[in-house]
């Protein structure tokens, strides 16, 4: 069977080909990314997934080989796109820029290698990156859209919308004097991106997620000046609320490895990486049936102070040489925070929010 230029048509052939041929197992275990019941299309897709996950496996006598062929042929994969430019490397995977074959748009992909996926445990999370793409577009919320997402024997892909004018992070960069340091944001610019990047990180809050991995690397910029929030495979679920007004916390088995970036990452993040590594406290928990919670949603609104303190001086607040100094810097930080004369009284205000305030405003 030849592949449809059209999608659709290839769309509508998948959904007949499932329906003639239902997977004959279980393939929640299978699935690599949330399963959502409501959402019938992320069904059908764990399904088609399932089939080639035990394709790959070489478990799958029961399949007729030519559903599989066809399965394969239909669906999208690399070949529909064409990479034009790398847009990121990053710890688990690349970004590129691709045009699409079948309708010519520019699209953002993010691939991962599945050996990488697999080493990096509860550090990375596929199905909440997806999840909250998906939740985005129904909700119109300030994240790019999720076009695709597919999948080979060694590689998982994500397809999103494109967003032509970079990152805040690519901001700084063209703002730079020597090419050498990120340049500096007037307070005029800030207050444009200041509260859409504060309005992005409620959100994510309000869908029950911490990003925590907040920095202008991950700010994108749309053709209309819209900032859009990305790169979810750091978050983590929060518990909910057991009365209103209290605060939502992460998992405490979410917290024994650190997450984010380092010049961003909040105190609270290393000190239970830390506590995890050097006292084994988990495991005193698990044998009397404890489940204690871990830091919370917070560590977004550090990580904020400190992308906003870069933004406006060209340097983060706890830069050094190497990671380990950056690390002491930050869990020895006691809320006396270095603000440069020139900045201005209103985002001297802002950063005195966000970083020196925060500590005391935070339960260990």
């Amino acid at each position: 069977m030849s592949s449809p230029t059209s999608y659709p048509h290839r769309h509508q052939l998948l959904t007949e080909l499932l329906r003639l041929h239902p997977c004959p197992f279980e393939y929640e275990n299978t699935y690599h990314f949330l399963l959502v019941p409501s959402l019938s299309q992320l069904s059908r897709s764990a399904a088609l997934d399932a089939i080639l996950l035990q394709s790959w496996s070489g478990n799958i006598d029961h399949v007729d080989p030519d559903v599989i062929h066809n399965i394969k042929s239909l669906r999208f994969d690399a070949s529909d796109f064409e990479v034009i430019g790398r847009l990121g490397d990053g710890q688990f995977g690349v970004v590129d820029a691709v045009r699409c074959r079948i309708n010519g748009q520019i699209y953002a992909s993010k691939t991962m290698k599945k050996r990488a996926v697999s080493r990096a445990g509860p550090q990375l999370s596929l199905s909440i990156e997806r999840h909250m793409h998906i939740i985005g577009h129904s909700s119109q919320g300030p994240v790019p859209r999720l076009i695709a997402a597919f999948q080979s024997d060694q590689t998982i892909s994500l397809i999103t919308t494109y967003a032509e004018c970079g990152s805040l992070w690519d901001r700084l960069c063209c703002l730079s004097t020597d090419g050498t340091v990120a340049g500096q944001m007037t307070e005029t610019e800030l207050s444009h991106w200041s509260p859409q990047m504060i309005l992005a990180i409620q959100w994510v809050h309000d869908q029950g997620f911490a990003h925590r991995d907040i920095k202008p690397h991950n700010f994108l910029i749309a053709s209309d000046r819209r900032l859009l929030l990305t790169d979810f495979g750091s978050a983590a679920s929060l518990l909910p609320k057991v009365s209103t007004g209290q605060r939502q916390y992460v998992p405490y088995d979410q917290c024994l490895l650190p997450a984010g970036t380092p010049d961003y990452i909040a105190p609270e993040i290393l000190a239970y990486a830390e506590n995890a590594f050097s006292d084994h406290i988990s495991i005193d928990h698990v044998s009397h049936g404890v489940s204690p919670h871990g830091y919370d949603s917070s560590v977004d609104w550090w990580s904020l102070g400190a992308s906003l303190f870069e933004m406006a001086t060209g340097k983060g607040p706890f830069w050094a040489p190497t990671i380990q100094q950056t690390y002491n810097l930050i869990t020895q930080f006691r809320g006396e925070l270095q603000l440069p004369p020139f900045l201005g009284p209103e985002i001297s205000d802002v950063l005195t929010k966000y970083v020196r305030g925060h500590l005391g405003d935070t339960d260990m």
